[in-house]
């Protein structure tokens, strides 16, 4: 909230908090800036996550309101929805696509990972998210959600929705390339659980490490914790 200043050009939010993707490129032993791109409303905007791929660049995050992506105009279905984005590298403004998940309640993209012609998202959802035409409903206050999409277009290629009761929060994912396998981190209150296993938090928060597979299936969690805050 408030300005930012790069050299002698200044931004001002448009409202609390914006959006910004700033390029910049080496120039000997000086760093010259690109581009310098805001985006945002009168609410409240927060990015989470960057890949790049060749000329490609994908965003992560979560918006409130009506909020302009280049040519693209995105509401909110609640108090804020996550969401996935595709622009260029040379041209920020530039955006090929964009994949909100949202329902009534707060809901943010908190990490995404780029494999092959694959593009994974974790994040958090209150009352219920939005994948392609699917609506998937909450069990708990707060739960935490997987997916799979095309990078290219942005389409759904799968979900998984994080079973058992308490809190979960996924804030980062992985694709390990050997095997294929998804791997999730986070941290949990109360239970998280697969088919075979279910983790139970010892008093407040505890982690836990998900691997999943290709279509996105649970086969193993741990989890680290003890009797504090983790």
């Amino acid at each position: 909230m408030g300005q930012i200043a790069l050299g002698s050009r200044l931004e001002r939010s448009a409202g609390q908090n914006d959006l910004f993707l700033i390029g910049v490129s080496n120039e000997g032993s000086k760093v010259a800036i690109k581009q310098f791109f805001t985006f945002g409303n009168l609410d409240d905007e927060v990015a989470t996550a960057l890949q790049f791929h060749h000329d490609t660049v994908y965003i992560s995050g979560s918006f409130r309101g009506s909020t302009e992506f280049g040519r693209f105009v995105k509401n909110s279905s609640g108090k804020s929805d996550g969401f996935v984005a595709k622009t260029k590298l040379e041209n920020f403004r530039d955006f090929s696509w964009i994949v909100t998940m949202g329902g009534s309640g707060r809901d943010l993209v908190r990490d995404i990972f780029l494999s092959n012609d694959s593009l994974y998202v974790v994040g958090t959802f209150e009352e219920s998210v939005r994948f392609g035409n699917e609506f998937i409903k909450a069990t708990n206050s707060l739960n935490s959600f997987v997916g799979r999409l095309d990078a290219g277009r942005g389409n759904t290629l799968s979900h998984y929705k994080f079973n058992g009761e308490g809190n979960h929060v996924a804030r980062a994912v992985r694709v390990w390339e050997n095997s294929g396998k998804v791997v999730v981190a986070g941290d949990f209150n109360g239970q998280v659980s697969t088919s075979r296993k279910t983790l139970k938090s010892e008093e407040k928060n505890d982690l836990f490490i998900m691997s999943l597979d290709s279509s996105l299936q649970p086969d193993r969690v741990l989890g680290i914790g003890g009797d504090g805050q983790e």
